[in-house]
């Protein structure tokens, strides 16, 4: 099964994790989500590409992210689409 999101490729790295939204501001453009891990991943409007692009994440929404892997910003969230932004295809 494929997932389909919103968002392009080459603009998210590869892996994606799942995780639940634990605190947000600014209309849920910024924040923090604990990952399955229990680590606290942090994102922001200005770093993190989100799906869709017209609606930021509630407290306790459950979403899939992409952290960054490299830079100074590693760790922090660089893509992230709620559950409810997919569909799947065949």
């Amino acid at each position: 099964m494929k997932i389909k999101t919103q968002v392009h490729a080459g603009e998210c790295p590869s892996a994606w994790y799942m995780g639940t939204v634990q605190e947000t501001s600014g209309g849920g453009y910024y924040g923090s989500l604990l990952d399955e891990n229990g680590i606290t991943r942090y994102f922001n409007v200005g770093y993190t590409e989100f799906c869709p692009g017209n609606r930021g994440v509630y407290v306790g929404e459950k979403v899939l992210f992409a952290p960054f892997t490299e830079g100074e910003r590693l760790g922090k969230v660089s893509c992230m689409t709620p559950l409810t932004c997919q569909s799947a295809q065949g």
